[in-house]
């Protein structure tokens, strides 16, 4: 819930990401190739990694030949990939090699995390499918530098293995009372979903210091007053920006280093 309005490379290839994988299921080996490169070159290098994998799975499996296409777009992005690297692996902030396995991902799957096991040990087309995903998250996970945006593009893949055993569990729900209490429990799997779900909204509308005190401020100051607002550079870095100067009447000011008088910080008009 806390990249929904992040315009961040990773939140907008996403949704290409998402065209690639709809274009590999079909098969449609040419969209793939497409929209891999547009992600690739576009937005992120370390994509290459992730869609890479895809139609390396497509190479092994014979679903796909390099006959007839020129597969040279990855070459560049992956030298940047690397550049990139070298000063990932060189920023303070770290983390363990599994975080992303033992934080990252329950915290954005939810109970969902619960089922995947199972869907992987149930059908071999869940295992093709989700293959190059965990791949791909345990390539990342060389990186010290760990952020869950990093790898985002993995979770519908994730969530498809889930809802896959969900699917499974509630059309056996007729089956006997063991299979009924097996799907109440899916029920309610969707239930703490949205629970866990509301509850990471709440924390990241509030999650900006300098986003919550200037709707705080236009909560508590009369519309209509006249106001000199000045925004400092924490300020506009924690929450801050053109879509929260709300009142057409208010100078919103960003001046650095601005001295301000007695009489303009304590005089009203």
């Amino acid at each position: 819930m806390f990249y929904l309005t992040r315009t961040l490379p990773n939140i907008m290839a996403l949704p290409f990401v998402m065209f690639a994988l709809h274009a590999w299921l079909r098969k449609q080996h040419t969209t793939l190739i497409w929209m891999s490169g547009i992600c690739v070159i576009i937005f992120r290098a370390e994509l290459a990694l992730f869609l890479g994998l895809l139609i390396l799975f497509e190479l092994f499996y014979l679903r796909l030949s390099i006959t007839g296409y020129k597969l040279d777009f990855p070459y560049p992005p992956l030298l940047t990939t690397l550049f990139s690297t070298h000063f990932l692996i060189r920023v303070s902030q770290t983390h363990p090699f599994l975080w992303y396995f033992y934080s990252a991902l329950p915290r954005a799957m939810g109970a969902s995390i619960f089922l995947l096991p199972s869907s992987l040990v149930w059908d071999k087309r869940i295992r093709r499918l989700v293959g190059p995903a965990l791949v791909f998250i345990t390539l990342y996970s060389f990186l010290p530098h760990k952020e869950l945006r990093f790898i985002i593009y993995a979770f519908p893949v994730l969530n498809v293995a889930a809802a896959y055993t969900c699917n499974l569990l509630w059309s056996r729900r007729t089956k006997s009372f063991l299979h009924k209490c097996v799907a109440l429990g899916i029920v309610l799997h969707v239930v703490i979903n949205l629970t866990i779900t509301y509850f990471l909204l709440s924390i990241s509308a509030n999650n900006y210091a300098g986003g919550v005190a200037i709707s705080t401020l236009h909560k508590i100051e009369p519309s209509d007053s006249s106001v000199n607002v000045h925004i400092d550079n924490y300020a506009a870095q924690t929450g801050v920006s053109r879509f929260t100067q709300l009142n057409p009447g208010w100078t919103y000011n960003k001046t650095e280093y601005k001295s301000y008088s007695y009489r303009e910080l304590y005089d009203r008009p």
